[in-house]
């Protein structure tokens, strides 16, 4: 929907961890890139290296991760004069990971590399490091890489938004929604009900932490750029941004329940279309039942009699009158 939305998706999986007790133990592998890009040889002058402005982050391929592969992928790309990475070729490491490397790389952003004050493609290597046991970096060191003039941005533009007061709000929703779910975590004791609004009250207080704040700044950082950052708060500052931050949580419930009348309404259709379509699925799809196995063959429709025209008769001859005297 919105900027404020990937920070509502972020609290309300705080709260369904809360109310689940489950965590997620996936880890992203550990990675780092080479020496900054060298100056193209066929000019000198003055050169000033290009730099990481935006990683994303490769996914550890699950099939090699089971294999137990691990390893440096060393890839040599191009950084274009904006910036981007163009035309990246493998040059050694584990074949598993490499689609997995070469994936992540060609979203990375470099500001661009000058050589005496004018942009100028270059070439270099990017390493990416797949390591099993590498643990998953805490927000706090993930935070730490990211630049603070970004940092800064960001919560600009989380405060146009109001996603302090959005997020509490919709916190204690999902609570109140939950809140059987709650109950069935916590024994029966005298205070169990004090007890369920004093740990919603807390997690309300863990979302609005600035811990929470370094999480959102982490994930826009791997989507969004600085500029991207900016455009968005000015449109959020504006009065139409602010009409629609206020509306936003509304209409996502809105939308959400206007798709599901529209599946409860179209879904007949749509089933009786593929049992049309598709007679295999008679008897086996529950949506799809078997017809009758003695259903009567329907009545033949009577055939009209003919109609057969009359037969014609030809008329006699007129008598010829009597000769005269």
């Amino acid at each position: 929907m919105g900027a404020r939305a990937g920070a509502l998706v972020l609290m309300m999986s705080i709260v369904f961890v809360a109310s689940a007790h489950s965590q997620d133990h996936n880890t992203a592998p550990d990675t780092k890139t080479s020496a900054p890009p060298a100056a193209p040889t066929p000019r000198t002058g003055k050169v000033e290296n290009a730099k990481l402005i935006h990683r994303v982050e490769p996914v550890y391929p699950p099939d090699a991760k089971k294999a137990g592969v691990s390893g440096t992928v060393v890839l040599n790309a191009v950084i274009a004069k904006d910036g981007t990475v163009q035309k990246v070729q493998y040059v050694s490491g584990p074949k598993p990971l490499v689609q997995s490397a070469t994936d992540a790389v060609t979203q990375w952003r470099y500001a661009p590399t000058t050589l005496n004050g004018e942009p100028v493609d270059v070439k270099t290597n990017i390493s990416v490091v797949y390591n099993l046991d590498a643990a998953a970096p805490s927000a706090a060191e993930e935070s730490a890489a990211i630049d603070p003039q970004y940092k800064a941005d960001v919560m600009r533009l989380l405060e146009a938004t109001h996603y302090r007061e959005a997020a509490a709000k919709a916190a204690k929703a999902s609570f109140e929604t939950s809140r059987a779910k709650l109950e069935e975590s916590f024994p029966d004791t005298p205070s169990k009900d004090k007890i369920i609004d004093s740990f919603a009250s807390r997690m309300v207080d863990l979302i609005q932490s600035q811990e929470f704040a370094d999480r959102i700044v982490i994930v826009y950082h791997k989507y969004l750029s600085d500029d991207d950052v900016k455009n968005l708060t000015q449109f959020y500052s504006s009065p139409a941004g602010q009409h629609f931050s206020a509306a936003e949580l509304d209409m996502i419930e809105g939308l959400g329940r206007a798709g599901n009348q529209v599946a409860r309404d179209g879904l007949p259709g749509i089933f009786k279309g593929l049992c049309n379509d598709y007679p295999e699925l008679q008897g086996k799809a529950k949506f799809c039942p078997a017809p009758p196995e003695n259903t009567p063959a329907a009545p033949e429709t009577p055939t009209a009699p003919s109609l057969k025209t009359p037969p014609t008769t030809t008329p006699s001859p007129a008598p010829s009158p009597p000769p005269q005297p």
